[in-house]
Parts: C-alpha cells; sequence; structure tokens
C-alpha cells in the first residue's frame, strides 16, 4: 500500500487526461486504497481505488507490458472483494488497449466525454 500524496506525485509524471472522477480532488474525498509497485525502491506503478471503481491506474512507460498494471488490478480486487469492478478512464488509447488486453468488457451504459474545439481567432 502507498500513500495519496505518493500517487500524486506519480501523477506528476503522467499528463494524460483524466475525467473528473479520475481526478484527485475528486476522489481524496473518498476512502480509497492506493497500492503501488516499487523497483529498487522507486515507485514505478500506481492506483487508487474504492468499493468497486478503480479511479486511476498509472504505470511508468519504461515498465510497461511487464504485467505490473494487472498485477495492481488483481491486488485491488483481492483487497476490495467486489462483486464487479469498473474503471473509470477517459478517452485513452493505451488504457483502452490495456483493458481489451485483460478482457475487461464494457458496460452497457457507458459514459463518454464530448469535445468542442475552441477557435483561437
Amino acid at each position: 500500500e502507498i500513500t495519496f500524496n505518493e500517487l500524486r506525485m506519480m501523477r506528476l509524471m503522467d499528463n494524460s487526461h483524466l475525467p473528473w472522477q479520475g481526478e484527485f480532488d475528486y476522489f481524496k474525498q473518498l476512502p480509497c486504497r492506493y497500492f503501488g509497485i516499487r523497483k529498487d525502491g522507486n515507485l514505478i506503478a500506481g492506483s487508487a481505488a474504492w468499493v468497486h471503481r478503480l479511479f486511476y491506474i498509472w504505470v511508468d512507460p519504461e515498465h510497461r507490458m511487464k504485467g505490473y498494471g494487472g498485477a495492481i488490478i488483481n491486488r485491488n480486487i483481492k483487497e476490495l472483494k467486489p462483486d464487479i469492478f469498473r474503471i473509470t478512464y477517459a478517452n485513452n488509447s493505451n488504457l483502452y488497449t490495456f483493458s481489451e488486453h485483460l478482457k475487461i468488457r464494457r458496460d452497457k451504459i457507458s459514459q463518454f466525454e464530448l469535445y468542442k474545439w475552441l477557435d483561437k481567432e
């Protein structure tokens, strides 16, 4: 287990877009559990989850595709013991591919983000 502040420090290295449910100010208010993986004393992966929802997961790009993300999800499931486990993420192709690889399926009802590009004129 890691602390909220340790996970927040990881976020400084992650520049991906987060939906409001994945924002640190949102899930900080919940009694989340924070898990991480260290290699040579350095935190290389981390997650935030509560009850049945994974709000945030990140693995350092240099350590991806080695099973760390799946290991963190398994740890969350083992500790939280949810009936169903949901992952909240924005339109992030890396997380989508990761979810597909783990055979995580999309709910019948899903939330999508809409974007409007603003003209610079």
